[in-house]
């Protein structure tokens, strides 16, 4: 054995929240004047981030990011569909929490191997809020269809909590600083000492009155908590 058949290489393990992540998207409904026929086209229109939770096994995004395809029909909305690496598969609106921005899915057709595969990498919820100045790790789907054609992975961004819990009432909130554009609605965010728990799911991007200061909100774990419980019950 040479020098070069002997070395060995390091693999680098993606981020836990970079395999949770997943996009979420609409497979457009396309009508043919020639047969009368409605059929859905290959093009998909990538919308916003979703991610899976491992326990229980579901699938989370805000609710603004799929809410205009509540009510209206199949054939002007499209299909809601989730994916990632080049796989996809057909979602449904499980379960809508306007007051808190979330979303469960509930995926269509699929056997519960696929279901323990696909939610195997999922991110467990977490059980206290992160301490201020403590950094973040994020992964999701921003500017859409922009960047998924052209790499077909979640984009990573690293931030630090810049307010530790922001209390609005009926809605508690992460105070983030970091890279943030359209498309990262319903990323998880995780503590880079804790990893493997979603601390918040990305809801806003900032505020034109914030310019370029690159802060933005997360919708806190206690939410996700308690809507995740319910679903269960």
């Amino acid at each position: 054995m040479n020098q070069a058949e002997g070395r060995l290489h390091k693999v680098v393990k993606q981020p836990y929240v970079y395999q949770a992540a997943r996009w979420v998207g609409v497979v457009q409904p396309k009508f043919q004047p020639e047969n009368r026929n409605l059929i859905f086209a290959p093009r998909l229109s990538i919308r916003g981030t979703a991610f899976w939770l491992k326990y229980p096994p579901l699938l989370v995004t805000c609710s603004h990011v799929v809410e205009h395809l509540a009510y209206a029909p199949v054939e002007q909305t499209g299909l809601l569909v989730v994916g990632s690496n080049g796989n996809h598969m057909r979602v449904a609106i499980g379960l809508l929490d306007f007051m808190h921005d979330l979303a469960f899915l509930v995926p269509q057709n699929v056997t519960d191997q696929e279901l323990e595969k696909e939610s195997a990498n999922g991110l467990d919820i977490a059980s206290d809020y992160p301490k201020l100045g403590e950094e973040v790790e994020y992964a999701g789907f921003p500017l859409g269809n922009q960047l998924w054609d052209q790499h077909k992975e979640p984009s990573y961004a690293k931030g630090i909590v810049s307010a530790r819990m922001r209390d609005e009432g009926l809605r508690k909130v992460i105070q983030i600083t970091g890279s943030i554009a359209p498309g990262f609605s319903g990323s998880p965010i995780v503590s880079r000492d804790d990893p493997k728990r979603v601390i918040g799911i990305i809801s806003n991007s900032p505020s034109q009155e914030a310019g370029q200061a690159q802060i933005f909100m997360a919708v806190a774990w206690e939410h996700l908590q308690v809507v995740s419980k319910l679903i269960l019950d």
